[in-house]
């Protein structure tokens, strides 16, 4: 049995590291304090993928009170990216998971009250995708390489 260091092995190391050091801010997002915020507005980035595919990610715009400091924020969670594939359907479909001048939860980080989340739940999916493939790189850089 070989062992070779190959660019699939590290892309796919990477990948690893990558999912671990999310799941770790997920895992750590349910030390954090909470408040109460309400929905200001909605708003949508454009991003622009491989062959000129343009894709919405959409996000609220929401106002919260820490130590007497009012600020705002847009993060929903640590791995929340909600797109659609035009600007109306990313937009709506933000506006229905969180209607305007809604009364919302935000937690906060107590060392650093800018960073906030409205959704602490565990998103399975996504991270088990990206192990997945992952461990395809890794695996595909071994046959070839002995």
């Amino acid at each position: 049995m070989c062992f070779h260091f190959g660019w699939g092995t590290a892309i796919g190391l990477f990948v690893l590291g990558l999912t671990a050091w999310q799941f770790w801010q997920h895992v750590h997002t349910h030390r954090w304090d909470r408040t109460e915020g309400i929905v200001e507005g909605h708003d949508v980035r454009t991003k622009y993928g491989p062959d000129a595919v343009t894709f919405y990610e959409s996000y609220p715009i929401y106002r919260y009170t820490v130590n007497g400091i009012e600020r705002r924020g847009t993060r929903v969670s640590v791995y929340d990216t909600s797109e659609g594939t035009t600007r109306a359907d990313a937009m709506e479909t933000i506006a229905r998971r969180f209607p305007l001048h809604a009364r919302i939860t935000v937690y906060y980080d107590r060392e650093n009250p800018g960073r906030t989340v409205l959704q602490r739940d565990l998103e399975v999916v996504r991270p088990l995708l990206f192990v997945a493939g992952a461990v395809v790189f890794i695996i595909a850089d071994h046959p070839f390489m002995c």
